[in-house]
């Protein structure tokens, strides 16, 4: 006879369905994706949900703080509290961070483009045209390198193959 462990019980797993997770990861990129057209773009949230392939519902579900309405209209705030988990090059390699705002989000962002632009060009205009690039993460400052050879060695020592966005 088999005995089961007292809290647990046996049972045929095949009828039962795997454990969805609450949140659908690719919804919410699809629903940032939409939110940062809408802002660009200048485009409604309709459109841009069905350029991003998802439903203004799933956009609003999401990303709902990044839109204020104005009678049937959703229009784009100029920035939202929405947290996105990215990749920021730091002096010490990549590391993986939230970000607590568009606004920050967007820096970091610009961050990495300038950096794959120095990389591939040799031009440091970019770097040089960066504002902010010291941020805090958890209370304690994290600093974007721009020197030139700082970023020469870490892409020497190949810590510079990342995605930005961590999904």
């Amino acid at each position: 006879m088999i005995r089961e462990p007292r809290g647990a019980t046996l049972c045929d797993m095949s009828k039962h369905r795997p454990h969805k997770p609450h949140h659908d990861l690719a919804a919410i990129q699809r629903a940032l994706d939409a939110l940062a057209l809408s802002r660009r773009e200048q485009v409604s949230l309709t459109e841009a949900s069905r350029l991003t392939r998802t439903t203004p519902r799933t956009v609003l579900r999401y990303a709902g703080s990044g839109y204020r309405r104005e009678g049937r209209r959703y229009i784009p705030r100029d920035f939202d509290r929405i947290p996105r988990e990215l990749t920021v090059l730091t002096e010490s390699g990549p590391r993986g961070v939230v970000a607590r705002d568009s606004r920050t989000a967007s820096a970091i962002a610009r961050h990495a483009s300038a950096v794959g632009h120095y990389l591939e060009t040799g031009d440091t205009s970019r770097l040089d045209a960066l504002g902010r690039t010291t941020f805090l993460v958890n209370g304690r400052p994290v600093r974007l390198p721009t020197d030139p050879d700082v970023i020469d060695r870490l892409a020497e020592g190949g810590e510079l193959h990342y995605e930005l966005y961590r999904v």
